[in-house]
């Protein structure tokens, strides 16, 4: 105990911010803040050319189709083990929170569409507003476990991960550059192998892994995101155990503080920083891309989340988690608009443009503040004390 009073108080931060499940969230604000004030700085044209540093390909590259790659894996490693033993292994459980995640996704898309129809150089957006941020999500919730029910917690957890096979989806179908069939027969083709191996019952990880790079490589070349291939490899790894450790938990388990507290700032770093010079956002504040951004955010999860699961629950159709009242999930709704990550890994995808990606940054940015700000404070007034509970915040 001596020792630890010791310690220099920078390492006594980190180490609290590795181990308590909101320190992934305050990193990725430090990060965001980070990348802002970069951006908005006289320093702000080495900012620019950072992402352009050449290594092979250029650092932004590395970042958004290697480093994100890594971080599709963990997200296919979680809906693999929820669908399988956790949250989503059942109808009667799985039930809500598809059909909530499905309605805040459909939802903010219609209103960007219907926000940019006479606008169609500006559609390819709509995939944008679609994302929620579970990581700064989970760690608003987390400044309020004492005071709301953990079923609600677990339930946005699990909102989360349908929402994430979602953005897959949606990446995987609709934001690829012109396929080339050699290079995906090939990716294709390493997947039956990788499919083969796990039918074969191997369970040792490094095979699964080398597989997956070589996976990487075609995706790379066959014009789908190269990050897809992280999800096709982690749908392949064995979840059953050998010798009383089970090849999925133990990656999933590898990777998740790396990806957490490395790979996903990293990303937030280079992505987040947009010039806020009162010109930029006065255009931005003035075009569809921004307003459909920030409208589908804030009001198309409260209305596929809140609105579809109410009135389905009203209907007796589906039912809550035990000890959630309904009046908890119009809060929670709100808080699911903080679209930051995957919201802009799909508007670098949507709008390769710079000057269009400011637009879609801007009210990702603004709609996160905005649900985060909201949202804490309705659900702080909606919830009780008496709703204690001592459990800690599930991991994603």
């Amino acid at each position: 105990m001596a020792n630890s009073s010791k310690k220099p108080i920078l390492i006594k931060a980190i180490s609290w911010m590795m181990d308590d499940p909101r320190g992934a969230g305050i990193l990725l604000l430090a990060c965001t803040l980070a990348a802002l004030l970069w951006a908005n700085s006289p320093y702000a044209a080495d900012y620019l050319a950072l992402s352009q540093i050449k290594l092979g390909f250029s650092l932004q590259l590395w970042v958004n189709d290697g480093l994100m790659a890594i971080f599709f894996l963990l997200v296919g490693l979680e809906i693999k083990r929820e669908v399988l033993m956790g949250y989503l292994n059942s109808y009667k459980k799985a039930s809500l929170p598809i059909v909530a995640a499905i309605g805040g996704m459909v939802f903010p898309a219609l209103i960007f569409v219907s926000i940019n129809h006479s606008h169609p150089e500006n559609l390819s957006g709509w995939g944008v507003p679609m994302a929620t941020d579970i990581a700064f999500a989970m760690s608003l919730l987390g400044l309020l476990s004492r005071r709301i029910p953990r079923g609600l917690i677990v339930l946005l957890t699990a909102i989360a991960i349908v929402d994430d096979l979602g953005a897959v989806l949606v990446i995987a179908l609709f934001y690829n550059h012109g396929l080339n069939l050699r290079y995906l027969a090939v990716a294709f083709a390493v997947f039956l192998l990788l499919c083969a191996v796990n039918r074969a019952n191997y369970k040792g990880l490094w095979l699964y892994l080398l597989l997956g790079f070589i996976l990487w490589l075609a995706m790379l070349k066959s014009g789908i995101h190269a990050t897809i291939a992280g999800v096709m490899l982690a749908f392949t790894i064995p979840i059953k155990a050998s010798h009383g450790s089970s090849p999925l938990l133990k990656l999933e388990h590898a990777l998740k503080k790396p990806v957490m507290y490395g790979i996903v700032p990293i990303f937030i770093l280079f992505n987040a920083g947009v010039s806020l010079s009162l010109s930029s956002l006065h255009l931005a504040w003035h075009n569809p891309i921004t307003i459909g951004v920030i409208c589908g955010l804030l009001f198309g999860k409260v209305l596929g989340i809140f609105g579809l699961s109410a009135l389905l629950v009203k209907l007796k159709w589906l039912q809550l988690p035990e000890h959630v009242p309904l009046k908890l999930l119009f809060p929670m709704s709100i808080i699911a608009g903080i679209g930051f990550t995957m919201a802009l890994f799909i508007g670098e995808l949507a709008y390769p443009s710079m000057q269009t990606l400011v637009f879609a940054k801007v009210g990702i940015l603004c709609a996160s503040l905005i649900a985060a700000i909201v949202g804490y404070v309705m659900m702080w007034v909606l919830s009780s004390p008496a709703c204690k509970t001592h459990h800690p915040v599930p991991d994603k």
